[in-house]
């Protein structure tokens, strides 16, 4: 379906009275920057500035002042569209959303061909302001609501932002279909599995440092969620053990694992399902995906790069032209065909012409069961050249027998230089690991 049908549709059904269109004639601007909580209304908003044929640049109101102004920088913002009183550093519009009442009848604008702008996750490096074009996207919402057979009986938990274009894209498929989304700011990880217990929650989203936690916090206790039929997880490498042990818990949940990136208008891969082998895998390529391995090691890792049909149009202001792009992952398939993400190139340890995945480390530390987070990084080595420091959230503080797993397991060249128990570990704003 034509996603501005789909948009209609909502208006028009008239389930959710949070969702209506209204008059934002008085906005001239074209490309605009809506700042706001987590909120039915923020995603109001976002569908009535597309149908009125704005280009939508959503920005999470977590982030400080200064990171928001340069959102707005790179992603020449014209104009700002804010739930609260939002300053602005540079002579932008800020119009707030409580300006904006009166139902309009009258419309017959359309989408914009590049409705949509949303940025790089800034998990090593400074983020990008990526342009998606009305028709990938339109692909990727149907394609989605096929294939996680989405339909009004869906209850959406929403613990992240739809500034990212996973938690938006979610949000859309069920709305689209009828569906109901309940709006959290952040993560509640003490009460997280009660509230979709008691609000009948059929899907939820995460991301692997969040699933982390919350099965560290459960381990004993995790609540039984008849309804929950699909987690939907994404953004970073999922450990096999935890993804294991909370299907164990949620007899009645599968898990989504969405690989891709906002350069390809999000998922490319999928794996949907309860297979505990593959657990840790993205899948196959869905239609109009190619993967491919390339420049692989004698273990048949290597990198990985895609090409598909629902590319960005571009990173503003410059057009994207190549027929393919490289991930910035590194990966392998297996002999049915299936993709395992091992980790970022940019990410390697060379500990004496050793090559070290971090991922790889912190995925065998997160075997243990009080370990709710822990994080490798890098630093120079006088001896080594490059060495890491591990960082770990953990009530018992007892280093050794960290050590002693990664000996049993990988040997003592992958030993770290020192072990840190820290209070806490830094994340971005989507709750994933903040990498230097």
């Amino acid at each position: 379906m034509e996603l501005s049908k789909m948009i209609n549709n909502v208006f028009e059904s008239c389930i959710h009275t949070e969702y209506h269109l209204i008059d934002l004639s008085k906005i001239k601007e074209k490309r605009i920057a809506v700042i706001g909580e987590n909120k039915a209304e923020y995603l109001n908003m976002i569908l009535n500035l597309m149908l009125q044929g704005k280009v939508v640049i959503p920005i999470n109101p977590i982030q400080t002042n200064s990171q928001i102004e340069t959102l707005l920088n790179i992603s020449d913002a014209e104009a700002v569209l804010s739930d609260n009183n939002f300053q602005c550093k540079s002579e932008k519009k800020v119009y707030q959303f409580c300006e904006f009442n009166n139902i309009y009848n009258n419309l017959e604008i359309g989408i914009s061909d590049t409705p949509l702008v949303f940025f790089t996750s800034g998990t090593t490096g400074a983020p990008k302001s990526v342009v998606i074009n009305k028709i990938s996207f339109t692909e990727l919402i149907n394609l989605m609501i096929s294939q996680l057979e989405i339909s009004s009986d869906d209850i959406l938990y929403l613990p992240s932002h739809i500034a990212f274009i996973q938690s938006l894209w979610v949000a859309m498929i069920v709305i689209f279909t009828g569906g109901r989304v309940i709006f959290k700011d952040r993560i509640t990880y003490k009460n997280f599995f009660k509230e979709l217990q008691l609000n009948d929650v059929t899907i939820t989203v995460m991301v692997p440092t969040m699933m982390n936690k919350l099965v560290n916090l459960y381990t004993n206790t995790l609540e039984e969620c008849e309804k929950l039929r699909c987690i939907i997880v994404g953004g970073e490498v999922i450990n096999k053990d935890s993804a294991i042990l909370l299907l164990n818990k949620l007899k009645n949940a599968n898990i989504a694992n969405a690989y891709g990136m906002v350069e390809t208008t999000a998922v490319c891969c999928l794996q949907y399902g309860r297979d505990l082998k593959n657990i840790n895998s993205v899948g196959t390529s869905l239609p109009g995906v190619e993967v491919e391995i390339k420049n692989m090691d004698d273990d048949g890792k290597g990198e990985i790069w895609i090409k598909t049909n629902r590319f960005m149009n571009g990173y503003y202001p410059n057009k994207h032209t190549d027929e393919w792009i490289y991930t910035g992952d590194r990966g392998y398939k297996n002999r049915e065909g299936l993709l395992f993400v091992t980790g970022r190139d940019s990410m390697s340890i060379n500990k004496g012409g050793i090559k070290i995945n971090p991922i790889e480390i912190e995925q065998i530390i997160l075997q243990l069961p009080d370990i709710q987070l822990c994080k490798v990084e890098k630093i120079s080595d006088i001896i080594y050249g490059e060495n890491y420091i591990l960082e770990v959230i953990s009530e018992v503080k007892d280093s050794n027998r960290i050590k002693e797993l990664i000996l049993t397991n990988l040997g003592k060249y992958y030993l770290p230089h020192s072990i840190k128990f820290v209070e806490s570990i830094e994340t971005t704003s989507s709750g994933k690991l903040k990498r230097k």
